[in-house]
């Protein structure tokens, strides 16, 4: 579950209140979750510290409430694919960019 994430505007934001952004890393590459409105899928592929990810395809729901939340989804898909590196530390993980700004902040949660 995503618990923050790089709106593009040069910060780290919280998700919007009664929205939910999740991420599951599968173990053949592929990335799935739900981006706050829209179901969201591509590859992404590891080496060491180093991640790719995207592109991005994404279900075509338009949601007008919260107010914002299309424009989240779209934010972090965007800071997705400007990913580095990530880092793992017990139950969350941060991922960064080349130049070190933060794109997300993830803490895992139990099915």
């Amino acid at each position: 579950e995503v618990i923050g994430y790089n709106n593009g505007k040069g910060g780290v934001v919280s998700v919007i209140i009664g929205t939910q952004i999740t991420a599951y890393f599968a173990e053949d590459g592929e990335l799935t979750g739900n981006a706050g409105c829209n179901e969201y899928f591509g590859p992404y592929k590891t080496d060491g510290e180093k991640i790719s990810m995207g592109p991005f395809g994404t279900s075509r729901k338009a949601c007008q409430e919260p107010e914002g939340i299309m424009d989240q989804e779209n934010q972090y898909l965007a800071a997705l694919e400007t990913a580095d590196t990530y880092k793992i530390e017990g139950n969350r993980m941060n991922m960064r960019t080349a130049e070190g700004a933060t794109i997300a902040n993830f803490q895992r949660v139990q099915p």
